[in-house]
């Protein structure tokens, strides 16, 4: 007589996503640990080369843009090899940085132009996964123009840009990828959304979110006025408005969706409140 196997079996239950998101929690961990101290470190460090902290940074946040979100396995197994090429790549431009430097900005060989498409298509589909279609639709409309706005006459068309210098440009010099926009990134945006972790982690953050809900809590319109005065204390300390909305907007944009506001909103009410509120900085 064969046995048949129980419904309370380990063999009979099958895996879920929450399963599976359990049992890799403690790489998860350890990666999460691994991008806090490099950004600590690149901070404390003292003048680590743009051109090194920068990819690390890209580096670092590569799995948590392609694999992290993803709840399928095949799903998982594209995003880890897609993390793994650009990783790559980011470790290849950070070690070889004085070389590349002195490249200024040409791309040498089929490398480096495999390299400069990979990175750049990394980029584009990391947005679109994030934020969706308009702003990786006008990034590809941009580098259209610069490949091939030769092409187009009268006042709207340009000399034409050499494919080395316009491709080493934006992936081994201090622009495109690795611009300003990344260097904020990486000095500004990544530093006090550990901080803001760390405040909202301990009681720091209880207690600036107690005091401005007990100022403006009852009030109509409330919670959108505690996004406000809670950017303004915050803003006190970072100046910046990209690390308000990381920190502050972690709390406050939850709650306006819970309280009935409109997600673009609720969005528009942080941004604007985290803009303000970096004029406390300059007041203090």
């Amino acid at each position: 007589m064969t046995s048949q196997a129980s419904p309370l079996t380990p063999a009979a239950v099958p895996e879920t996503p929450g399963m599976a998101a359990s049992a890799h929690r403690p790489l998860w961990v350890a990666l999460g640990g691994l991008t806090v101290g490099m950004h600590l470190w690149l901070i404390l460090s003292g003048l680590v080369p743009n051109l090194v902290a920068r990819p690390l940074h890209m580096a670092l946040i590569l799995p948590w843009v392609f694999v992290a979100p993803i709840q399928s396995v095949r799903g998982r197994m594209l995003g880890w090899i897609l993390s793994g090429t650009g990783i790559a790549g980011c470790l290849w431009i950070a070690w070889h940085h004085a070389d590349l430097r002195d490249q200024y900005g040409f791309l040498e060989g089929p490398f480096q132009f495999a390299l400069a498409c990979l990175l750049l298509a990394l980029a584009l589909e990391g947005a679109r996964r994030m934020i969706g279609w308009p702003l990786p639709l006008v990034a590809a409309a941009a580098l259209a123009y610069g490949l091939m706005g030769q092409h187009i006459p009268g006042t709207f068309g340009h000399a034409g840009t050499p494919l080395a210098s316009f491709l080493g440009t934006l992936t081994i010099a201090e622009g495109g990828l690795w611009g300003s926009l990344t260097g904020v990134s990486v000095n500004v945006v990544a530093i006090f959304v550990i901080f803001g972790a760390v405040l909202n982690g301990g009681e720091a953050g209880v207690g600036f979110m107690n005091l401005v809900a007990a100022a403006a809590g009852r009030l109509s319109g409330g919670a959108a006025k505690v996004s406000v005065l809670s950017s303004a204390l915050f803003g006190s300390i970072s100046g910046s408005a990209s690390a308000n909305v990381a920190s502050t907007g972690a709390v406050t944009l939850p709650t306006m969706t819970r309280l009935g506001y409109p997600k673009r909103l609720s969005a528009a009410v942080e941004a604007v409140a985290s803009s303000g509120g970096i004029v406390s900085q300059r007041l203090v």
